[in-house]
Order: C-alpha cells, then sequence, then structure tokens
C-alpha cells in the first residue's frame, strides 16, 4: 500500500479549516502553524507515493533486481481521496469525510464514540488520525475492480507487471523487451 492522504485527515487539516485542536496523538497542535503542517504532510506524502509509482516497476522491470520476488502496491491514497469527494458510494448516510467517530481527551478522560453524529459506517475516520472499517472495506474488491494495484514477479520466463485501474476492466497482455506485461483495463 502507498500512503493514504494524511493531509485530509482530522489530526493534518489546519484548525482554521475544521480540523482538530490538541488531540490524544498531537496534544500540542495549536501551538504549530497547522497549515504549514498540513501542506508538509501533502508533499511528504506525495513524494512517497511518487518513489512507489515509479520505483517499484524500475527496479523490479528496468533494473532486473529481486528475481523471483513478488510486490504488490495498492494505490490506498487514490481509494481514500475517491471516497472523501465521493462519500455516497462507500459510506452510509448521513456521510461524513471530515470528522471522526471516537474522540479521546488529552486530559485523561475516557474516549467517547460520536454515535449521535451518526453510525461509524457513516464515518471516513475511526479517529483522528485512523480510517474507519468501511474506509477499508473496498480494498477487498478485484484488483482490476479496484484502484490502480501494481504487482510484479518474476516468473521462470522473465517478469510480469499488472497495472489496474478502477475505470478500466478489460485485461490485456503487452510483450516488451522480451517482457511480459500484463494489464487491467
Amino acid at each position: 500500500m502507498n500512503l493514504a492522504p494524511l493531509q485530509l485527515t482530522p489530526m493534518y487539516t489546519p484548525i482554521s479549516q475544521g480540523g482538530i485542536g490538541d488531540g490524544q496523538y498531537w496534544n500540542n497542535k495549536s501551538l504549530y502553524n497547522t497549515t504549514e503542517y498540513n501542506q508538509k504532510i501533502l508533499e511528504y506524502t506525495s513524494t512517497v507515493n511518487t518513489l512507489f509509482d515509479y520505483g517499484v516497476p524500475f527496479n523490479t522491470v528496468i533494473k532486473s533486481r529481486w528475481p523471483g520476488a513478488v510486490f504488490t502496491l495498492f494505490d490506498v491514497h487514490s481509494l481514500v481521496v475517491d471516497i472523501y469527494k465521493n462519500p455516497e458510494s462507500y459510506l452510509d448516510a448521513p456521510y461524513n469525510v471530515t470528522g471522526y467517530y471516537h474522540h479521546c481527551f488529552i486530559d485523561g478522560r475516557p474516549c467517547v464514540d460520536q454515535s449521535d453524529l451518526g453510525p461509524l459506517s457513516g464515518f471516513l475516520w475511526y479517529d483522528e488520525l485512523h480510517p474507519s472499517y468501511k474506509t477499508g472495506e473496498p480494498s477487498s474488491l478485484s484488483p482490476c475492480m479496484s484502484y490502480r494495484f501494481y504487482c510484479a514477479w518474476g516468473p521462470p520466463h522473465g517478469t510480469v507487471l499488472t497495472w489496474s485501474s478502477r475505470f478500466y476492466h478489460r485485461r490485456e497482455l503487452h510483450r516488451r523487451g522480451g517482457r511480459k506485461f500484463d494489464i487491467c483495463h
């Protein structure tokens, strides 16, 4: 899996844009420029995801590293962004993609589930940093029916790189440089 869009979590969303203040995982957040941190998190996750996007196929196919190894990269970043933008396709009503269900307090009071805001199945976020169980359900779909999904492995006669997108569902087999490329469309 690549990195989720952490900049969308209630923890890293700027306070001025509805993000939480001090919380269980970042108990002095209000002392920082949260807009700057939000942009740093966006930059860092984008950089790491780009490394995954190019690094796995490049090192496996072009550089022929790790012969016989199996690699799978599920694009959880795109999935969570799509849930954020289209909650009606994934979550139960009423949808809540900016808030979170399980609230804990930095003063030691017991944690509280916000069931008055709707069922847990309607929340993108379980707590200020972690996705709800409903967010993980789409990842159980078939790779060719879900989001971008890389799988590269080294069979006896070359390397196979599999890529799919939720928008394409037709499989094609390509040969380049003596290597097979199986692409889900």
